[in-house]
């Protein structure tokens, strides 16, 4: 079966969360890119440090444990933990949660380099600096897609009733000099933590 990459027309502003849903929860659509304009200037770099945390996050106290969380990072920019809180209370909204877990992770190696599916029910991806996440549709695997940064890269896992094991993704490849930085949102017991 072809697919075809549900990014066209598509943006945050002319898209509500419920039209993130239905065109999300489509059987053939595992994967939906949401492009995103830019809402900060340029992140400075300086004071992040690599790491990879993780922790669930109550959409009622967002701000503050967004904020705390990506401290673990170095990451302070105000207008970057905002629209981090605002992918996660999309994510919760479109997927009816009021937990969810957030990783922050800045680093400059390829951390996932295989193309492949999660074993997950859905996760949000938002690359912020550097290289961002890959994917190729598995019937024409010879061609790779990038998302663009900031976009909400809604992925279906093996666990979604609607899987149809139609494309695959992975963290894109680093050169020496590049740094990734990037959030992404799981529910938060996807690996039975509570």
């Amino acid at each position: 079966m072809s697919t075809t990459p549900l990014t066209r027309s598509l943006d945050s502003e002319s898209l509500g969360n419920q039209e993130i849903e239905r065109l999300f929860q489509q059987p053939g659509t595992d994967i939906l890119v949401v492009p995103r304009p830019k809402t900060f200037a340029q992140i400075e770099t300086s004071s992040l440090r690599i790491a990879d945390v993780r922790s669930n996050v109550s959409l009622r106290h967002a701000t503050e444990e967004v904020a705390q969380l990506a401290g673990e990072v170095g990451l302070a920019d105000p207008l970057v933990l905002h629209d981090i809180v605002t992918s996660l209370n999309a994510f919760g909204e479109v997927f009816k949660r009021s937990t969810l877990e957030l990783r922050i992770e800045y680093t400059k190696k390829q951390s996932c380099p295989k193309f492949h599916c999660d074993n997950v029910f859905a996760r949000l991806i938002v690359n912020y600096l550097g290289p961002t996440t890959q994917y190729v549709y598995l019937d024409r695997a010879d061609e790779l897609h990038t998302a663009p940064h900031y976009a909400w890269v809604f992925l279906k896992g093996g666990k979604h009733p609607t899987f149809q094991h139609n494309v695959h993704h992975r963290s894109p490849e680093m050169n020496g000099n590049e740094a990734r930085l990037c959030a992404i949102v799981n529910f938060a017991e996807w690996v039975g933590r509570a």
